[in-house]
């Protein structure tokens, strides 16, 4: 029985990729007049290189790159820092800082959009990356409450071994907590990848001309006012989505891992 559950929920989760799949390859007429799982005969493969030369495929590529490394980063550097210090430093109020900054995660991000948009158009970044990918490098209130508990999970031995060694907080923090960190860290960096790579709301408000786009931005473009391209539309989708599953199949087991080891030592 839990075999075919497994297998009904995998056929149901597979669904969407495949109608993707076999639209990628249809006609216009054809995506509007055969089923949505009909295999058209023979394919029709020109959509792809099609899609990807009205999208301006390799510019939106290289700008949504810039963001995701530059988001990656900033997060992981940031959110570890901030994670090691409510995990294993002791300072007032803070238990007091760490509910405040959990608190955040009940924001919405439109309660916060018109006064962001001002601050950052008056600062002239409004158009640049920068509202993109500086916010990043302050940390994350999600990332950092996952990498707190993977910290509080740690033996307290190792740390009084090193201290008792000479070491201090940070090289704890660079030497000790880091290198054994590494499924976490890999959680938060496919968690961090996969936001940005998908991220619409926030390119679509902060980048005013087509040479700053992202993918998100190119691939929302095919939905037109009065008809869509459907085959463009999924052959487009194909493209840009097939990266995630990449780095997700190889990183499964990091990243399952880590998402078993973050919920340990909530202290």
């Amino acid at each position: 029985m839990a075999f075919i559950a497994l297998a009904i929920g995998a056929v149901f989760f597979a669904a969407p990729f495949l109608f993707m799949l076999a639209t990628s390859f249809k006609t216009l007429s054809q995506a509007d007049k055969m089923s949505p799982f009909e295999w058209p005969n023979p394919f029709y493969a020109a959509n792809y290189p099609l899609a990807l030369s009205q999208m301006n495929f390799w510019l939106l590529l290289r700008n949504t790159l810039v963001i995701v490394y530059a988001n990656v980063v900033g997060v992981l550097v940031s959110s570890s820092i901030v994670a090691y210090g409510f995990a294993r430093m002791r300072f007032p109020l803070k238990g007091m800082w760490f509910a405040l900054m959990l608190s955040t995660m009940m924001l919405p991000q439109t309660a916060v959009l018109l006064p962001l948009y001002a601050f950052y158009r008056d600062i002239g970044w409004v158009n640049t990356f920068l509202p993109l990918t500086i916010p990043s490098f302050f940390g994350s209130a999600y990332h950092i409450f996952l990498l707190r508990q993977f910290f509080m999970s740690l033996p307290s031995e190792l740390e009084d071994a090193a201290r008792i060694d000479g070491c201090t907080s940070f090289g704890i923090f660079r030497q000790i907590f880091l290198p054994l960190s590494q499924p976490a860290l890999i959680t938060v960096a496919i968690f961090t990848f996969m936001f940005s790579w998908n991220n619409l709301f926030g390119p679509l408000i902060y980048l005013r001309t087509p040479d700053k786009y992202t993918l998100a931005i190119g691939l929302a473009q095919f939905n037109g006012l009065y008809s869509t391209q459907y085959g463009l539309l999924m052959a487009a989708s194909i493209v840009i989505v097939s990266p995630l599953l990449v780095v997700f199949f190889m990183a499964q087991k990091y990243f399952v891992k880590g998402i078993v080891l973050s919920g340990l030592g909530g202290r």
